[in-house]
């Protein structure tokens, strides 16, 4: 037996309870992901048959939400059953050489033709005022 025999048993011994902990903390895992991912099943089946029975004009919870028969609740459908809806249009919107305030170049605000400490200065208070400014108009 060599004199550092001892030290290097506690030393593995340490490591393996160590090794010990992390194999039961990863079941205790694995076990809690496969419980959540059962009863997201089960709740997103349940949604599913719900909604089935919503859009089947069927009572649920002695409301009937939706009526088949109602044309008005039911857009048209082509010939491959398939609903038609007109796309919703998307506003353009001005291109202006950049899509928000950060993405902005820094302007040479004291027109010396270079950009330096100031002109980057001013451009974040400038940014920061914006920033302010947002978060001032969420908070009302």
């Amino acid at each position: 037996m060599s004199p550092i025999y001892p030290e290097f048993a506690k030393l593995r011994d340490e490591f393996q309870h160590i090794l010990a902990d992390t194999a039961r903390n990863l079941i205790d895992s694995q076990a809690a992901v496969q419980r959540a991912i059962e009863d997201f099943t089960e709740t997103d089946s349940r949604s599913g048959r719900q909604l089935d029975k919503i859009l089947e004009g069927k009572m649920v919870g002695g409301t009937q939400y939706h009526d088949p028969n109602d044309p008005n609740m039911n857009p048209p459908k082509d010939e491959n059953g398939d609903h038609i809806a007109d796309p919703v249009p998307v506003p353009k919107q001005p291109y202006d050489g950049y899509t928000n305030e950060g993405d902005q170049k820094v302007p040479d605000s004291n027109g010396d033709g270079k950009i330096d400490q100031t002109d980057i200065d001013a451009h974040t208070r400038k940014l920061e005022q914006t920033r302010d400014d947002l978060n001032g108009m969420k908070d009302k």
